[in-house]
């Protein structure tokens, strides 16, 4: 091999050469991130102030295209679709519950307790009219079995004031209420039982012809 006999100068004109390409490099690569950042900031100052802190995450964030954005509102809404019906069949079972226990004590005569849980249901489930009329009548047989004879007529008289109460509950009713109204107040009471005996298809005619036989 030849030794290359190198002139200093030429040696220092070539890394000269060299260092002036790496810093025109630079200076385009310089040029560049500034361009992109310019135009990054053009599109991040139409945002609201209280954006400004996290403008690029939200500008980015925005970019994209975000398909679970259109499906969040439908879910969080059949969400509470769903929690709605849990709770509405959650109280249905509560009042349901409620009302057998109510019959169930009755049933038993236990009237002391029925007519407390009776009184209960009254005042918190007016709906379905059936089952609180019903439970309307048996608070009233069981005011009248504790001898609250006062709070059985008015029981009575608000049942019924109901024209959709089933019949025989009904004449039941009419009976008893005559019954008290006539041991309080005997005039007005033997005209209610006047009516029931003078009607032949009542369950309780005989029963109040013998009442008034021994008046």
């Amino acid at each position: 091999m030849k030794n290359l006999n190198l002139n200093p100068k030429s040696i220092a004109y070539g890394i000269t050469f060299t260092i002036c390409i790496l810093l025109q490099q630079v200076t385009i690569a310089q040029m560049a991130w500034v361009d992109v950042n310019s135009a990054l900031e053009d599109n991040l100052n139409g945002l609201p102030e209280w954006n400004r802190e996290t403008k690029t995450d939200t500008y980015l964030d925005a970019s994209l295209p975000n398909d679970m954005g259109e499906l969040e509102p439908n879910t969080k809404e059949m969400e509470m679709e769903l929690e709605a019906k849990m709770i509405a069949e959650e109280i249905e079972k509560i009042r349901v519950d409620s009302f057998e226990l109510c019959l169930n004590l009755v049933q038993f005569e236990r009237w002391e307790s029925a007519r407390n849980a009776l009184a209960h249901y009254v005042n918190n489930y007016p709906e379905p009219r059936v089952n609180y009329n019903e439970a309307v009548y048996h608070l009233g047989m069981t005011k009248m079995k504790t001898e609250d004879y006062i709070g059985a007529v008015k029981l009575f008289k608000e049942f019924l004031l109901d024209k959709d109460v089933p019949l025989e509950l009904k004449q039941e009713a009419e009976f008893y209420h005559a019954l008290l109204i006539l041991d309080s107040n005997g005039d007005s009471g033997k005209k209610y039982m006047v009516k029931i005996a003078d009607d032949y298809g009542h369950n309780f005619q005989s029963s109040a012809e013998g009442i008034l036989s021994l008046k």
